[in-house]
C-alpha cells in the first residue's frame, strides 16, 4: 500500500501543471498512452531480466532509474509555482 500511494503522488502532477489549458486534454492524453506503453514494455521484459541478471540486478537497476529521474525533474522542471498557464 506505501509503493502505490507513494506512487499515486508521483510525476504525474508535473503534466497536468506544465500544459496550457488550450492544449492540455491532448497532451494528457498522449502522456497517458506512454505511460500505458511504458508499463506494458516493463511487464513483457521484467521477467526475462530478472532470469538473466536476477532480482536484485533488476531492482537495482529501477532505483537506479529512479533517482536518475528524480535527479533531472529537479535540475531541468521548471518551477510554475504562482504562474499563469493560458
Amino acid at each position: 500500500m506505501a509503493y502505490v500511494g507513494s506512487f499515486a503522488i508521483g510525476l504525474g502532477l508535473v503534466i497536468a501543471e506544465a500544459c496550457p489549458t488550450a492544449f492540455r486534454g491532448k497532451i494528457l492524453s498522449m502522456a497517458t498512452s506512454a505511460n500505458w506503453a511504458c508499463n506494458a514494455i516493463l511487464s513483457w521484459t521484467f521477467l526475462d531480466l530478472v532470469q538473466r541478471w536476477g532480482i536484485e540486478a533488476v531492482f537495482f537497476l529501477f532505483a537506479l532509474l529512479s533517482f536518475a529521474t528524480v535527479y533531472y525533474a529537479e535540475r531541468r522542471v521548471p518551477e510554475s509555482k504562482g504562474k499563469v498557464l493560458l
